[in-house]
Parts: structure tokens; C-alpha cells; sequence
């Protein structure tokens, strides 16, 4: 619960901070983030790990909106906020 609870709080900060554009990296962080949390099962991380790799081809190509909704899917499917 508590991790849960740190997560949505840098989820949150981090949204009040990120600029008007998506910024892909900054999502590939908050990827790396969750994948460390204890609290998300073991079938959500191989999802998240998934979209990671997806993310990280995205963010070379210089696709950033299109990788932060697929962040913000990605991470809301598995119960954190974006």
C-alpha cells in the first residue's frame, strides 16, 4: 500500500512538472520506476516490460506522444496513474 501510494505521488509530481509535450524518456523512467515496485504482480511487469522495449524504440524514433499514451495505458492498466 505504501508503495502504491509513493508510486501515484511521483506519478502526480511528475505530471505537474512534465512540459506541455510529452517527453518519452521521462516515461521510460516512470516505466523503471513501477517495474521496481513490489506491489505490481508478476504478469504486470512482463506487460510493463513489454511496453518498455516498445517505449524505448519509440523514444529513438522521436515519437514521444505516441510513446506517453502508450506509457499512460500501459501504466493505468496495471492500477498507477500516469
Amino acid at each position: 500500500m505504501r508503495t502504491r501510494l509513493v508510486i501515484a505521488s511521483f506519478c502526480v509530481t511528475l505530471s505537474l512538472f512534465t512540459p506541455a509535450f510529452a517527453d518519452c524518456e521521462e516515461d521510460v523512467v516512470a516505466l523503471n520506476k513501477a517495474l521496481k515496485s513490489s506491489t505490481v504482480t508478476g504478469e504486470a511487469k512482463a506487460k510493463l516490460e513489454a511496453v518498455k522495449k516498445q517505449a524505448v524504440e519509440m523514444a529513438k524514433a522521436e515519437k514521444d506522444k505516441e510513446c506517453h499514451a502508450l506509457v499512460k495505458d500501459a501504466l493505468k492498466s496495471v492500477g498507477i496513474d500516469l
